[in-house]
């Protein structure tokens, strides 16, 4: 799998994530914590925060191939500028491939950019006729797929990022991966193993809720264990949680 592929991969497997009723994102809480480091991003504007999450967890946000300083990931209009100050904007008569990544703006009829979104794949032979279907988040509050003509008049701009092409090691890899607002069996899981290795989830307990006291016992863990401390549950954390 190249890298292109697992950023998509990575994307189509968060449709259908749906914002808190207040607002709050995991995408947020995580930019707000481990990029911008300052309050305010867990309940804003999530579409490019989004998409920086996905590269970040496709090993891509990397200051090449997708920025990793903030506001780059965070607002659009510098998003596009970082990428057009290394060339990587597409010609307007280039016809858009998958794992571009979409500039647009919501009202036609302002020139702000205001909304970000990846290209899962595209249909027409050229410019003209060329329509992407685009995984965005913050679509109607959620993760979403649309389907919009390249010449559409909300499109102001796409750009290619400069992906790796070799083949990402296939490793094995966490059984579940989650983080603060992730919620089923798989969390009841993990709040059970916290429990067993002695760390106190709280009133959280083993209801399969990822909340604030799961949070804290699992940054404690990663703490305790020398991982990174991002209060995000994959492989690392996994590991040490079973012993292996």
């Amino acid at each position: 799998m190249t890298q292109k592929e697992k950023v998509i991969q990575i994307a189509q497997g968060e449709l259908g994530y749906l914002e808190d009723a207040n607002g709050w994102t995991k995408y947020g809480q995580w930019y707000e914590e481990n990029v911008a480091k300052v309050a305010g991003f867990s309940r804003a504007d999530w579409c490019n925060m989004f998409l920086t999450w996905v590269f970040y967890k496709a090993g891509a946000m990397d200051n090449q191939v997708y920025p990793s300083t903030s506001p780059q990931g965070s607002a659009c209009p510098y998003c596009l500028s970082w990428f057009e100050a290394r060339g990587y904007r597409t010609g307007a008569d280039d016809i858009p491939q998958a794992g571009d990544i979409v500039f647009y703006r919501w009202n036609a009829n302002t020139s702000y950019i205001d909304h970000i979104g990846l290209v899962e794949k595209v249909e027409g032979s050229s410019a003209s006729t060329a329509k992407m279907t685009v995984i965005e988040g913050n679509k109607n509050n959620s993760v979403s797929r649309r389907t919009i003509a390249y010449r559409a008049s909300e499109v102001i701009a796409t750009v290619r990022p400069p992906y790796k092409t070799e083949n990402i090691s296939e490793t094995v890899s966490a059984p579940f991966e989650m983080s603060q607002g992730s919620k089923g069996d798989a969390v009841k899981i993990l709040q059970m193993a916290l429990l067993m290795h002695g760390y106190n989830v709280g009133a959280d307990g083993m209801d399969g809720i990822f909340g604030a006291q799961t949070t804290t016992a699992v940054k404690k863990f990663q703490q305790d264990t020398a991982i990174q401390t991002d209060g995000i549950v994959g492989t690392a954390t996994w590991k040490n949680l079973c012993g292996v």
